[in-house]
């Protein structure tokens, strides 16, 4: 649903993100060691613009002049039209996108609104496997004001539940991989494993969509709509159905929603004694930075041996949140270390094309960076850490972006990534968000490797039995993603698989991989719905890690 207005302190955050965002003319510094370059902020570029077959203007000399102009403290944008907005889009995107010798050249004028615009303006290059380098999900526009709203962690409107879309329209259907306690979904014991067969008397597969997207998308708080569910009856496999009505309601974000040691009693029945810690993290936004670290101490207190770390759920965000938690990982085999090696366009490659700054590795990160309002510590505090030479990481087609740079990054120091579940989204791609006239725009801008120079895994990070040669296929094992068993608890099958290698040092038999596909019957038939994933790169103004630190 749409983001609330943060109030109080929280403000204070949202301002720090929106200085962050407007500093230079709606981007962020590249790594944050050093200020922008622009000396003002949200100027607007003044006369109407013109179009030429070929001839691109600066995205300076166009930027904010807007066909509905902001006026305001942050923003002083010109009066102009969506023509002005277009060909605003047309030279940023020809200046910085990464295959921009791809794009088609579109006066501006021709089409009547930005969107349209912007998403004409990509390349339709192909993997190795046959897929589009850059579907159109993998980019996006956004509110500008709900942008630095969600990623502050300011609250939303909506039920709590975590929502898995599967198969073309006409054959919809729609899960609940997770709720959040104390909120609706809960209440209404909608959870993992039920599954959404009707909204408002629309069924989710084939009925009217608009109908079923504006119910799950609330806009405020008290919306009541009625849902059909079907709930999963555990350990017997069999499915109830039922009507519930949910009421709206704000929603206050929980990125890192488990943490804890499992308890010996637990592992020992599958044959070990080591104590390991099991972190659920979903999305890398400005709060998870104090919830990991939260989490990190919680497991450094408990002295586990092992660490699963479930990303299939995470489809990405701020990168720095990434090199801060593989620092956590890692620890001192990561410092000094290189975390992601950016490559640009061929027409930057001294310069970064967001404030003209020498291009410079991105590093692990040991500090806190972000607003001590938001994460409750004063910037710079070293951040806590595990010191593990291994990792098991959980990961599905949800987990993409600044969550394969966490494999990516740990692999390229020589940190043993074991990879449980299916295969990644496939996004070794980062940009950063630029707003303009309101709506802030991202698309790739660059494409990112580890330390050792590897990041191509376009078609995804995949499991694999065999050698790990540090390419895309990860040794590690695969296994449906099992709705019928909450997450955290060891008789989850992705878990219980990891846990299963910590014991035995190797992936379960083959028969047990197929009782878990019997358990799990709608991974054999739907299609999944990609996800648009999201490496935004950068960090904060005024979170700043010192260069000595770097």
């Amino acid at each position: 649903g749409d983001w609330s207005e943060p109030a109080g302190s929280a403000r204070l955050d949202e301002d720090h993100l929106s200085q962050w965002l407007a500093s230079s003319s709606g981007s962020m510094t590249q790594w944050a060691l050093g200020g922008s370059s622009q000396d003002t902020i949200g100027l607007g570029g003044g006369s109407a613009s013109t179009w030429q077959k070929g001839v691109y203007d600066a995205p300076t000399e166009l930027a904010q002049t807007c066909a509905n102009p902001r006026q305001n403290a942050t923003y002083q944008d010109a009066l102009g039209t969506t023509a002005d907005e277009n060909n605003w889009i047309r030279s940023w995107t020809n200046d910085s996108y990464l295959w921009y010798e791809d794009l088609p050249d579109i006066e501006p004028s021709s089409i009547d609104n930005t969107l349209d615009y912007f998403n004409m303006m990509r390349t339709e290059k192909l993997t190795s496997m046959g897929l589009p380098v850059d579907p159109l999900y993998r980019r996006w526009t956004m509110d500008t004001e709900v942008f630095l709203s969600e990623y502050a962690g300011s609250a939303s409107i909506g039920y709590g539940m975590h929502l898995l879309f599967y198969n073309p329209v006409e054959s919809r259907r729609i899960f609940v991989a997770f709720n959040l306690p104390g909120t609706p979904a809960a209440g209404a014991l909608v959870d993992r494993g039920t599954e959404i067969i009707a909204i408002d008397g629309e069924p989710v597969a084939g009925g009217n969509v608009s109908v079923i997207l504006a119910a799950l998308a609330p806009s405020v708080s008290g919306e009541s709509h009625i849902f059909q569910v079907r709930d999963i009856v555990r350990d017997i496999g069999a499915f109830a159905i039922r009507t519930v009505t949910m009421q709206s309601a704000e929603i206050i974000p929980t990125p890192v929603p488990i943490y804890r040691a499992i308890d010996r009693a637990e592992t020992v029945p599958l044959g070990t004694t080591k104590s390991v810690g099991y972190v659920l993290f979903n999305e890398h936004s400005a709060i998870s930075e104090a919830q990991l670290i939260d989490g990190v101490d919680a497991l450094i207190a408990a002295e586990v041996d092992e660490l699963v770390l479930d990303l299939r759920y995470n489809s990405g965000g701020l990168a720095y949140v990434a090199a801060q938690l593989a620092y956590m990982i890692a620890g001192d085999a990561a410092l000094n270390q290189t975390f992601i090696r950016p490559t640009y366009n061929d027409k930057y490659q001294i310069f970064d094309p967001v404030n003209s700054e020498l291009i410079q590795d991105m590093p692990f990160l040991d500090v806190t960076v972000g607003a001590p309002s938001l994460i409750g510590r004063p910037l710079n505090t070293p951040l806590p850490s595990l010191d593990l030479f291994r990792v098991f990481i959980l990961a599905d087609w949800q987990t993409c972006s600044s969550s394969e740079l966490i494999i990516n990054g740990l692999r390229g120091i020589g940190i043993e990534v074991i990879l449980v579940g299916g295969t990644t989204c496939g996004k070794p791609f980062g940009g950063v968000p630029m707003d303009n006239c309101g709506t802030t725009y991202y698309m790739i801008q660059q494409m990112t490797a580890n330390a050792v120079g590897f990041g191509d895994y376009a078609d995804g990070f995949r499991p694999t039995q065999q050698t790990d040669s540090g390419g895309s296929a990860v040794r590690g094992c695969s296994v449906y993603d099992d709705l019928s068993q909450p997450l955290g608890q060891v008789n989850e099958a992705m878990l219980n698989t990891a846990l299963h290698y910590i014991a035995q040092g190797a992936c379960p038999s083959t028969s047990m991989a197929v009782r878990q596909k019997h358990a799990s019957p709608w991974n054999a038939t739907l299609q999944k719905t990609p996800v648009s994933g999201t490496a935004i790169m950068g960090l904060p103004r005024g979170g700043e890690a010192s260069r000595s630190r770097l």
